[in-house]
């Protein structure tokens, strides 16, 4: 994972095969913190990777079977949509 500059809400983007398979639709996962409101996300995407964001949708928490080992218990996980011909290279 990228570790990202803590003064923004964004923790890390996060790379996994689900992901990986998203950024051919311009959407891009991070984990962010538990605050995060979706206009804050996406003003740090725009200030941190100069892209203009069309969409956040924010999953929130774990399953009730994987509360003690996931890392989402204290974060929340984010999908950004990205404006068309946009990208974002990690």
């Amino acid at each position: 994972m990228n570790v990202l500059i803590n003064k923004f809400n964004i923790i890390s983007a996060l790379q996994t095969e689900k992901s990986n398979n998203d950024v051919a639709a311009r959407k891009y996962h991070f984990l962010v913190t538990r605050q995060a409101t979706k206009s804050n996300i996406a003003s740090d995407v725009k200030k941190i990777y100069a892209v203009e964001v069309v969409d956040v949708n924010i999953v929130k928490g774990s399953t009730p079977n994987h509360k003690k080992h996931s890392y989402l218990q204290n974060n929340k996980k984010c999908i950004v949509t990205l404006k068309e011909n946009q990208a974002i290279n990690f």
